[in-house]
């Protein structure tokens, strides 16, 4: 969206050239000054258009039909754009490019056209001739009959109108055109996660490429998904650019209707957010309040009683614009495909913003969830995964006792987005949350298969689990130009520091009466099971400080990007059974560099290298502490956005390693040793467009090659990590007729396709493929919709094992919902 500008009339204003070398020098004491810089803002109504229009930013539009290229100025200005049809039609304009102002790059577009045009109120009319009666303006340009050419400005943190977003502000923590990114990037937007009844992070990322979506099976209580093979659920899951941590079992699991976005960035991303997995992280960016009015309520149900509400409503709050604000929530009562167990959600996230100028805006987030769920426990492979005499185990099956089994969370957070722009330069951020969350779990799993392949020994698990949260990012972004160089500067400074309590529990039938087995073909339950003794009562504490420097840099068609981190992090370990305490200090130099050329018809290739890492709570048997697993990743590829098209293609080929893995010590296996690495080689391709008006589509495949490259364990050198299959692929088209009688109704359907994989390292058997059917319906008119969404459509049964013969659970069954919203 464009920023709020008065309605004054303007021309164009030029623009000082001064390359602005003495802030750079104080750039990181600017950093600290935090939302104090806010009282620098200019009083409300002051901000005039002329400084919209008169700006000078950077503009990259190439050569192409006129039509296209106002598109395009939209995008690149932050401005709406309207055209007379007479203005546009049969005219070609030429490529504009380089650093000016939107009324000079507009002049060389409607070069030799006749037309003119004026800025308003953030909107650009662009007219052709005299018509009748039409008075002109001071300016020559007039008011005719307009047609819209291009709604609001798309930027990396709003609303995107269908699938296809073309900015990201995870990819640089500026808002950058994808394509200008030199990693692999992929983008989930609000149309597509409604579009797909996504309820889940899990449910929405199905369609990524270089994803594995519930790599541990159907399991309400964590987002897990793995990136380029390995998992990244403990440290690669962020909102609003800030890491969401997880620690044991204690983990958010924001939910996704409180959510705009979902960026993936896949491979080493530490230059930017330190701490990390090599795979990438996912970037949730949450819903803020709109600029117009907005509200939405919706009701809907179906399978395994799904009863759910939820409401998003929004807008300005006075007449200025200069206070808006967002309510968004649901609840939701819902059992699942296993018997006695529940999936029930409390959610709410209001957001208010205040902006009292173009230059400074101030948001306020805040969310609380309560989840109510279960566990579902996993189930032996005989049984499952191959054939037991007995039978099969039942999808339904509950592994666990209703009288013991409970699954509660609650999390709330509190936290802000404040920006300050000082000139056309220099702006200001600062993001900040602080999180809290609480777990409370009584789960039983298998504890092994007795001769009878029938009767299963359980595992009693306890947790009491608090987790606090508190991360500050602080950033400075520059933009200027050094002769023939483009620069868009960010200098950082970010803060993580959280605070787990976990006290758990542990017995098994094994060895303890009061934790009964389970007759898995005739289960019994309303037993009596004891609660296990506390093995564990500990507190884990971490503190990350990371100083991040990061230049963009055009010239001519080249891009280059090149960043540098250094972190410190101190993790603390108090043991309150063992009555000890261990303190370990870790730090690491991160980078990325990368360089790509964007052609004119809209095509990048782009070569990077980047680096990651990732502490290692621990010590070996001589008493040293782990140092940190560390990646490194070699990347090609290829970007292309057709210009003025709603399409974007995107290819990769990478070659990813991590080093220090750990690894069985041959010494002493009750300890392990930093001598592994796994190995991950790689292709993903990506296309999304709107191929016509109301046909979107979304195609991806992934292909991975992953190996235990080195291990103590010679036997395992040369395997492939679990769960990690060679081939994944989906499809899915959504098309509503745009005329007729039966105008607003739509269809959409998806196929998912997920290889084989092994069920552990040691490779000793496979998880076979499957092919999963999505399919929706629905119907939009007036300000209503109506829709009816399946997930596995066939109701295909298929058993994911992450662990070996007592580690494999059921993937989610057919699901339908229908819904019904309406919007005002």
């Amino acid at each position: 969206m464009g920023r709020r500008v008065s309605g004054a009339e303007v021309r164009g204003v030029a623009r000082p050239r001064g390359q602005g070398a003495w802030l750079a020098a104080t750039a990181m004491a600017l950093i600290i000054a935090g939302p104090a810089m806010a009282q620098t803002a200019a009083p409300a109504g002051q901000t005039s258009n002329a400084r919209q229009a008169g700006a000078a930013r950077a503009f990259d539009i190439p050569a192409q039909p006129l039509s296209r290229a106002l598109a395009a100025f939209g995008r690149q200005a932050g401005l709406q754009v309207s055209a007379a049809a007479d203005a546009v039609a049969g005219f070609n304009a030429p490529a504009v490019r380089g650093t000016m102002s939107a009324e000079a790059a507009l002049r060389r577009l409607l070069a030799d056209t006749g037309a003119s045009f004026r800025i308003a109120g953030g909107t650009v009319t662009v007219a052709r001739g005299a018509a009748s009666g039409a008075a002109p303006t001071a300016d020559g340009s007039i008011l005719l009959d307009t047609i819209n050419i291009e709604g609001s400005a798309e930027t990396a943190y709003g609303p995107v109108d269908g699938y296809v977003a073309t900015r990201t502000g995870t990819g640089a923590k500026t808002d950058t055109p994808i394509i200008e990114v030199p990693q692999s990037i992929s983008v989930i937007t609000r149309d597509r996660i409604e579009a797909q009844k996504a309820e889940t992070l899990p449910e929405a990322l199905r369609y990524t490429p270089g994803v594995l979506a519930q790599p541990w099976g159907l399991d309400p209580r964590f987002d897990q998904f793995k990136v380029r093979g390995f998992e990244i659920t403990s440290v690669g899951a962020y909102r609003d650019g800030m890491r969401m941590p997880t620690v044991g079992m204690m983990s958010w699991a924001y939910d996704p209707y409180g959510v705009e976005r979902i960026d993936v960035l896949r491979g080493p991303s530490s230059v930017l957010y330190g701490a990390a997995s090599p795979g990438g992280i996912v970037n949730l960016v949450t819903k803020r309040p709109p600029s117009t009015p907005f509200h939405e309520v919706e009701v809907s149900g179906g399978s395994y009683a799904n009863k759910q509400i939820n409401a998003d409503l929004g807008g300005p709050i006075d007449k200025d614009g200069i206070w808006s604000y967002r309510v968004t929530g649901l609840l939701r009562d819902s059992e699942t495909q296993v018997d006695y167990t529940r999936n029930d959600r409390r959610f709410i996230a209001p957001a208010l913003t205040w902006r009292p100028s173009a230059d400074t805006s101030l948001t306020l987030f805040g969310s609380y969830q309560h989840d109510e769920a279960s566990a579902y426990g996993t189930l032996p492979a005989l049984g499952t995964r191959f054939a037991n005499p007995n039978g099969r185990i039942a999808r339904s099956f509950f592994i666990g006792d209703p009288n013991f089994d409970r699954v509660d969370r609650t999390a709330y957070s509190l936290g802000y987005a404040f920006e300050h722009r000082f000139n056309e330069a220099w702006t200001v951020r600062q993001n900040l949350r602080w999180g809290h969350l609480e777990a409370d779990q009584n789960v039983l799993y298998g504890a092994g298969l007795r001769a009878d392949l029938r009767t299963l020994d359980r595992a009693a698990f306890t947790v009491d689990g608090k987790l606090r949260s508190f991360t500050v990012d602080n950033q400075v972004e520059g933009k200027f130009e050094t002769g023939p160089l483009q620069h868009t500067l960010l200098f950082g400074l970010d803060y993580l520091n959280l605070s787990a309590r976990s006290v758990q529990g542990y017995s098994d039938s094994t060895y303890d009466p009061g934790v009964p087995p389970i007759d898995l073909f005739q289960p019994s339950y309303g037993q009596a099971v004891a609660l296990p003794p506390i093995y564990q009562n500990n507190e884990q504490t971490l503190s990350q400080l990371g100083l991040y420097a990061q230049d963009q840099i055009k010239f001519g068609g080249f891009i280059l990007t090149a960043g540098l981190r250094q972190d410190w992090a101190t993790s603390k370990l108090n043991n309150y059974i063992a009555n000890s305490s261990r303190t370990q200090d870790d730090n690491e130099l991160t980078w990325r560099v990368g360089l790509g050329y964007e052609f004119d018809f809209g095509l990048v290739p782009y070569a990077a290298y980047a680096t990651s890492f990732e502490p290692v709570v621990g010590t070996d048997r001589l008493g040293a502490a782990y140092k940190p697993t560390t990646g490194e990743q070699f990347e090609v590829g290829l970007k292309y956005q057709p210009p003025g098209m709603r399409s974007m293609v995107t290819l990769a080929l990478f070659d990813l390693k991590q080093q220090n893995v750990l690894t069985t010590d041959p010494l002493n296996p009750f300890f392990s040793v930093q001598t592994g690495e796994i190995h991950t080689r790689g292709l993903e391709v990506e296309a999304l467009a709107s191929l016509m008006d109301g046909l979107d589509l979304v195609a991806s495949y992934t292909y991975t090659d992953a190996e235990i490259s080195k291990d103590t364990d010679a036997a395992l050198v040369g395997n492939t990590p679990a769960v990690t299959p060679r081939h994944m692929a989906s499809l899915w088209l959504d098309y509503t007729l745009q005329e007729g009688v039966l105008k607003g109704l739509g269809l959409g359907g998806g196929v998912r396709y997920v290889g084989a994989s092994y069920a552990d390292n040691a490779n000793t058997f496979q998880n076979q493929a499957f092919t999963l059917v999505d399919a929706a319906v629905h119907y939009e008119r007036d300000n209503w919709r109506f829709a009816v969404n399946a997930k596995n459509l066939f109701d295909k049964t298929y058993v994911i094992c992450n662990g070996g013969d007592l580690s494999c659970v059921y993937g989610p069954g057919r699901s339908v919902i229908a819904s019904l919203r309406y919007r005002w």
